[in-house]
């Protein structure tokens, strides 16, 4: 006799099995929750560790640029010194000009009086150049001053600027992390230790064998190199040449115009450096030859040289006494040469020395024509040792934030995260060991140099196809994130 059940009495069941499935499905979303709580909260800690890490490389990448761009603010108004020196030695040569030109033309009725008025309009024209010049150079000079001074303290200043910084985008970005005001501290005065480690603040440069005075010779060298190969065209070498035929075989006639301003270093109080600027521009009258030389090469040589016009003006290092200048000194023949001029022999014969008469009327005419004194070259910030390995300072940020801040709703992941810390601690970066209430971030961010787009077809690509290497005279320094590792 087979039994039947009363299926009535299973009933119930599924309620039982679904009450437990619906506790299991709310501890899950309990727990999925605030697994997406603490992520979320872990995320915008270390966002702001980044941010903060990152702002602070910006902060050090500008004050990099503003370097930069004062050095070459500095540059420009060293040309424009050199500029207002040319101007004055060019008035001096049309003044010159005028005045040769009056007196050999005085006895010719109605040409002397044009030549005599162009004459005395030269003279007036010629005060007012030398007002304009000494104003121009005392205010170039001034502003290059203004610009080492504003070097140095901007400088000091952004160090304090990066420690608000530092603090005001990590909170702004998460309200709960705790800023550690001692580790901030030393971690920014680390990095500004190892900024200023890596920068050279020149001094006034001076003869000696230790390595300062080897270090700021050499930048300052470096510096006037810049200001020498930064010249204008009018600066630089201002010259033209006629050349005519004369029925006589092998000769001819020659109008030769050259002029040009030099930015040399002298020495200045005893063991001092100092620099000056110096122009030159002469017009002469040659009938050049055509033969052979000592040496039986064929070459055209002058054989009649007649001055027509010269002047020479300087503005001196304000350390240097006295208003003359000497001329015939050999680092001062290269007025107007020709670029990659170096020898002796091409200082004598390509620029204005090679109007040699004129020249050595200029050279003693006008050795007492001083300009104005200056100060020349001025302390600036360069890069201690340069090459393609350098980079700048280095910005550790380690952010800290109570657990609980993750949620403060619901305080079942802090249960969890108790009963079961050893697979949370590794997922949620808690740091082992620690007190497992307290969440970590690190970030670490740098300074480096780089062209934006250093191809042909942009505007920064070099004409020189050389590469570029970190430097403080082009304004090419930004922040990156780097491996915190």
């Amino acid at each position: 006799m087979i039994k039947i059940y009363d299926m009535r009495k299973q009933r119930g069941y599924a309620a039982v099995l679904l009450v437990v499935l619906i506790g299991v499905m709310g501890l899950s979303t309990i727990t999925l929750y605030n697994s997406g709580q603490l992520t979320s909260s872990k995320m915008r800690q270390q966002n702001a560790a980044d941010a903060a890490a990152y702002s602070v490389a910006t902060i050090i990448s500008r004050d990099l640029n503003f370097i930069a761009y004062t050095n070459r603010a500095m540059v420009a108004n060293q040309v424009a010194i050199g500029q207002m020196t040319g101007i004055a030695s060019w008035m001096k040569y049309i003044r010159q000009m005028s005045g040769n030109l009056q007196r050999v033309t005085s006895w010719i009725p109605y040409v002397g009086a044009a030549t005599t008025a162009l004459n005395q309009a030269m003279a007036i024209a010629e005060q007012a150049v030398e007002v304009f010049t000494k104003a121009m150079i005392i205010g170039a000079d001034g502003v290059i001053t203004g610009l080492g001074l504003a070097q140095s303290t901007l400088h000091v200043a952004l160090q304090g600027a990066a420690v608000q910084v530092y603090e005001a985008v990590a909170t702004k970005n998460d309200p709960d992390v705790n800023i550690v005001s001692g580790l901030t501290a030393a971690s920014l005065a680390k990095s500004y230790i190892s900024l200023d480690s890596k920068l050279h603040r020149t001094k006034k440069p001076k003869r000696g064998t230790s390595a300062r005075a080897v270090k700021d010779l050499e930048r300052y060298d470096e510096f006037a190199e810049i200001v020498s190969n930064s010249r204008d065209q009018f600066t630089q070498r201002r010259a033209w040449s006629v050349r005519v035929p004369l029925p006589i075989p092998l000769t001819r006639f020659r109008a030769n115009k050259v002029g040009g301003s030099n930015f040399e270093r002298v020495q200045v109080n005893g063991n001092e450096y100092g620099w000056n600027w110096s122009a030159m521009d002469t017009l002469g009258i040659n009938i050049d030859v055509y033969g052979p030389n000592w040496r039986g090469r064929w070459r055209w040589r002058s054989i009649a040289n007649l001055p027509i016009g010269w002047g020479a003006a300087h503005s001196l290092n304000k350390d240097k006494p006295g208003n003359s200048y000497n001329y015939f000194s050999t680092g001062g023949r290269l007025y107007g040469a020709e670029k990659g001029c170096r020898n002796v022999r091409c200082r004598w014969g390509n620029g204005a020395w090679s109007n040699r008469w004129p020249a050595w009327f200029a050279a003693i005419d006008d050795r007492n024509n001083l300009v104005r004194n200056i100060r020349t070259l001025q302390q600036f910030y360069t890069i201690k040792d340069r090459g393609a390995a350098f980079v700048g300072p280095q910005i550790t940020v380690l952010l800290e934030k109570p657990l609980r801040a993750a949620n403060d709703e619901t305080r079942l992941w802090g249960q969890v995260l108790q009963d079961n810390g050893k697979s949370a601690q590794p997922r949620f970066d808690v740091e082992a060991g620690s007190n497992v209430n307290t969440m970590f971030a690190f970030s670490k961010a740098e300074t480096y140099f780089m062209r934006p787009v250093d191809t042909k077809a942009s505007p920064f690509w070099r004409r020189d196809g050389k590469i570029e290497y970190g430097n403080l005279y082009n304004p090419y320094w930004q922040p990156k994130l780097i491996d915190p590792g």
